[in-house]
């Protein structure tokens, strides 16, 4: 399998290349993954709330990130499941974290939270699988 071109991401969450993009960056480790990020008004969604597909772009971004740290393997999004709890405010700091729940050779599960103020604002669980050579 080819490895990530981490010189041309453009992804919109954490892409290096992307100026439009959020440039969230994940600390990577054998447990998982974690990014801390202040999302700011254009990603605004309700009045100073995240809107919710960046919430789960951050989310997803945890889970691949996790699988890749821990097994240095890229993936695409198969499904993913994303629980709304607390609102996610803009212009505030938060916390994002991913982890491994199960690694098969053709589907990885992972989970991730979302956690703002202390308190757990949303959380995911998605499956993954391996990026299609295709896809490149």
């Amino acid at each position: 399998m080819k490895e990530f071109d981490w010189e041309n991401n453009y992804c919109i969450i954490c892409g290096t290349k992307n100026p439009d993009g959020l440039g969230v960056r994940f600390a990577l480790s054998e447990s998982g993954s974690e990014a801390q990020v202040t999302v700011g008004t254009s990603w605004q969604g309700f009045e100073g709330m995240v809107q919710g597909g960046i919430i789960t772009g951050l989310l997803d971004d945890s889970m691949w990130y996790a699988i890749y740290g821990a097994h240095h393997l890229s993936t695409v999004t198969a499904e993913i499941t994303v629980r709304f709890l607390l609102p996610v405010k803009i212009l505030v700091p938060l916390i994002v974290e991913g982890h491994v729940v199960q690694y098969r050779r053709r589907l990885q599960v992972a989970g991730a939270k979302l956690i703002q103020a202390g308190q757990v604002c949303a959380t995911a669980q998605g499956r993954f699988m391996p990026k299609p050579e295709s896809a490149e």
